[in-house]
């Protein structure tokens, strides 16, 4: 959590609802709480816990989880990463940088986040990640 917390600005567990009790001391109350469990052959989720606003983000490490080609597009600098890392933290703000962040992790996704909008009805909670690495019809996977 220490990596995440320095990346995101919410983090939530997903976690199952019988476990709660024997984990939610190890989780600080900045961090969000998701519950599941099994009903018949369906999985419910619940929201046991929002989570707060983290402030302890960490712009070099948003910058480095960046590709080099992310971070060339927004300098238009011929240079290293280690080079266009540094120019950014010079001449940008801690929040100018995390909104840069966001913006090009957005886009690296947004082409897998709009299947799984368009695919939503069709996909089971617990498949979410799988459809989003994958793309593929849910059609051919669920026959």
């Amino acid at each position: 959590m220490q990596d995440y917390e320095k990346t995101f600005e919410y983090l939530n567990v997903i976690i199952p609802e019988s476990s709660l009790d024997s984990i939610i001391t190890n989780i600080i109350s900045k961090i969000g709480i998701i519950t599941y469990k099994q009903i018949n052959k369906r999985i419910a989720f619940n929201i046991y816990r929002e989570p707060s606003l983290n402030s302890n983000l960490d712009p070099k490490i948003q910058l480095n989880q960046l590709t080099l080609s992310q971070l060339r597009a927004t300098t238009a600098l011929n240079i290293s990463k280690e080079k266009v890392v540094n120019v950014l933290l010079k001449t940008k703000t801690n929040d100018e940088i995390n909104k840069l962040y966001k913006l090009k992790i957005k886009e690296k996704y947004r082409k897998q986040w709009e299947f799984l909008l368009d695919n939503k009805d069709y996909i089971e909670p617990l498949d979410y990640q799988w459809f989003f690495k994958n793309n593929l019809s849910t059609k051919i996977v669920y026959k």
